[in-house]
């Protein structure tokens, strides 16, 4: 439910559904899912891969809000989108593409969940050594994300020039650092919940 229930925001502005929806329900999940978990903790990753979905699901929503309120050219498009989208019939139209949009952002926080279930002992150390390293690589890709929000935003009312070509900090590097930091991060976060429900699998008596 912490997932399906952010993207109704849709039903007030479209594009809240794939914004603020997006990161509320990826922090909200990744907070469930801590709270629903037995302490101490069955492993050691799982509060450092829940602090990466909850570090990413905040930042979004603020950088989002920060960016609205600083740019000019996205307030002009969320209207030209919430246009669209008002021309194309009743806000209940919308329900498919804002489920679908919670099932998505569900299938995104579910290696977590993998993960709030494999227990310590039941993983080899070769293994958990590889989670860890999975989830520095999430951290990695979301702090790139971030950064390259950031210089993007600031060089861009620095010069007072939306549509001013960012090349310094990470661009210098990467064209898209915060697509290519979420690339890492979420192909990161899938790997270590596709080891922790390998172990899972491998170490139950029956399938359900």
């Amino acid at each position: 439910w912490t997932s399906v229930f952010p993207p109704f925001l849709g039903l007030v502005e479209y594009e809240w559904g794939v914004s603020y929806g997006y990161g509320l329900a990826v922090a909200l999940t990744a907070i469930s899912t801590l709270l629903g978990t037995t302490t101490p903790y069955p492993n050691p990753i799982l509060p450092y891969q829940a602090a990466a979905l909850i570090f990413f699901g905040l930042r979004l929503c603020s950088f989002l809000f920060v960016r609205t309120r600083l740019s000019q050219r996205i307030q002009d498009l969320q209207r030209e989108i919430e246009g669209r989208a008002t021309s194309n019939g009743n806000r209940l139209n919308r329900l498919p593409f804002i489920l679908s949009c919670g099932f998505l952002y569900y299938g995104l926080t579910c290696p977590l969940i993998l993960t709030s279930k494999l227990s310590k002992a039941a993983v080899s150390p070769v293994a958990l050594l590889t989670m860890k390293l999975l989830v520095v690589g999430q951290w990695a890709g979301y702090l790139t994300a971030a950064v390259g929000d950031f210089v993007k935003t600031y060089t861009k009312q620095k010069n007072n020039d939306e549509k001013f070509l960012v090349t310094s900090g990470p661009f210098s590097l990467l064209r898209h650092p915060n697509y290519t930091g979420e690339i890492v991060a979420w192909t990161c976060n899938a790997l270590c919940g596709s080891v922790a429900g390998l172990y899972i699998l491998r170490n139950a008596r029956t399938f359900s």
